[in-house]
């Protein structure tokens, strides 16, 4: 430190004049150019500045393009270029303890700069080698289907469905968890309300299919959430609509992803819960977990309901 390191680069770079000497790269003395030979010269000169200079609103290939397109480079060539130093900066991954970076994100980056530039096989093909977890299902889906290639599109787009929804689900859970320890209970419910809405909006016609079950989850959380906020009329009929719905799932369940629409098969795919063997045991674990008696009870006088 105070070594002079930077004050060295500075003069490299004539960012710095030296008081006195010269500074001769490749035997071009860079004390001697005028502006418009400096301009030149410092483009042969690779230099990183201390404090990176990064645009924080750009991606890292558009802070790459921006000085190429600065320097008179039209966008396809920019992008080009910037494709090449993304891939050598794959070999520093080492170095990196950002979590968000990785060479998965490298490569999609760099996969839909191939898009960006026509070269559609390119990006798809680097876009399937690093879709690990499926973190390009959609991207690749979406490709598809808008270069005409609808059913290479439908498997990817089903995935990606498919794992929307499961995030949703535990998205909802964990709002409505959030609103009621804030004892937000408006939030809660409005939160539960939306994905039961959403996932209704998924049923194929009369078709039962595993969202069902997940909904008279939602919707026996809903009446918790009532209940909390001294409004029992509303958890009673919740619960009702509750049972209502776990009945519909548990005479014909289904838990394969398929049933849900939009979704077309998915080889293998099925989905799961750890909350109860059926609709209905996973409404009455949801009534026990509470430890409410009143509310219990009240879950016990509507299940003997007719």
């Amino acid at each position: 430190s105070g070594a002079g390191k930077s004050t060295l680069v500075r003069g490299i770079n004539r960012l710095e004049r030296p008081s006195e000497g010269t500074i001769v790269i490749d035997g071009v003395d860079i004390g001697a150019l005028n502006k418009k030979e400096l301009r030149e010269k410092r483009r042969e000169i690779t230099m990183i500045f201390q404090g990176f200079n990064l645009l924080m609103q750009k991606n890292c290939l558009k802070n790459v393009c921006f000085p190429l397109e600065l320097a008179g480079e039209k966008p396809a060539a920019a992008k080009k270029r910037a494709l090449e130093l993304l891939e050598q900066s794959r070999l520093l991954l080492d170095q990196n303890t950002d979590p968000e970076v990785s060479e998965q994100t490298i490569c999609g980056k760099i996969a839909e700069t191939y898009l960006g530039l026509g070269e559609l096989d390119k990006g798809i093909e680097l876009m399937k080698k690093y879709n690990a977890g499926g973190l390009f299902n959609s991207k690749i889906g979406n490709t598809f289907a808008q270069n005409d290639r609808a059913e290479e599109a439908a498997p990817y787009l089903s995935e990606a469905l498919a794992m929307i929804i499961s995030d949703l689900c535990d998205t909802v859970s964990g709002y409505m968890n959030v609103f009621a320890q804030r004892r937000d209970y408006a939030s809660a419910e409005a939160i539960l309300d939306w994905g039961t809405n959403v996932f209704s909006g998924l049923r194929k016609g009369d078709q039962p299919s595993f969202l069902d079950k997940v909904s008279s989850i939602f919707l026996a959380a809903k009446a918790q959430v009532q209940f909390e906020s001294g409004r029992e009329d509303a958890a009673r009929e919740s619960l009702r609509r509750a049972k209502a719905l776990a009945a519909f799932f548990d005479a014909s369940p289904s838990y394969d992803e398929s049933d849900i629409r939009f979704i077309d098969r998915i080889e293998g795919a099925s989905a799961h819960d750890d909350i109860g063997a059926t609709a209905m045991d996973a409404v009455e674990n949801v009534v026990r977990e509470y430890e409410n008696e009143v509310f219990t009870a009240l879950w016990d006088r509507i299940r003997e309901e007719e």
